[in-house]
């Protein structure tokens, strides 16, 4: 990434971390969970074998990437890590806009009790001067995965067991 490009990453990972200690949960865990997702996951993006990670499964699924120039670009389905890590279905809608969007499709996150949105890629799309229509955002009642979907591959390399933490979210409602 270039110095101006880095600069602007860092701005933005600032502005995420403000508003996730903005936001009201019921518990304060909630709200240092959200804000350490956030730092662990925006660090992650940057690493050198994440970012040929993401660009070879873009690559492999259409995306056309075969390097990213931007650290956020591809990583919005990690949206999904952050909404089973950070409270799932209870505090959160997993918002999707669909690929007709000309610059989609895009995963973010909309709190239940405010509407308020987080989204933790929304940058890529910023720094590019692309206003994400989070109006055209559709509801998705399941976390989607696949074999080889990118966010648990992502958790993975975090150390992450997304699988197991999901059954655990299940296990306590």
């Amino acid at each position: 990434m270039t110095p101006e490009r880095e600069k602007f990453y860092e701005n933005a990972t600032r502005k995420l971390v403000a508003i996730a200690d903005k936001m009201q949960f019921p518990s304060r865990i909630q709200n240092m969970r959200l804000k350490n997702l956030t730092l662990l996951f925006r660090d992650s993006y940057k690493i050198p074998e994440v970012q040929a990670y993401i660009a070879k499964h873009l690559t492999n699924t259409g995306g056309g990437y075969s390097e990213l120039t931007y650290a956020a670009t591809g990583f919005c389905k990690t949206t999904k890590c952050v909404y089973i890590l950070a409270g799932g279905a209870d505090v959160w809608t997993l918002m999707y806009i669909p690929e007709s969007w000309q610059a989609g499709p895009h995963y973010f996150l909309r709190k239940k009790d405010s509407g308020e949105i987080f989204d933790i890629t929304f940058d890529q799309y910023a720094y590019q001067k692309i206003e994400i229509p989070y109006d055209k955002g559709i509801p998705l009642s399941e976390v989607p995965f696949s074999p080889d979907d990118v966010a648990l591959s992502f958790s993975e390399k975090l150390g992450i067991d997304l699988i197991a933490a999901m059954k655990e979210q299940k296990q306590a409602v």
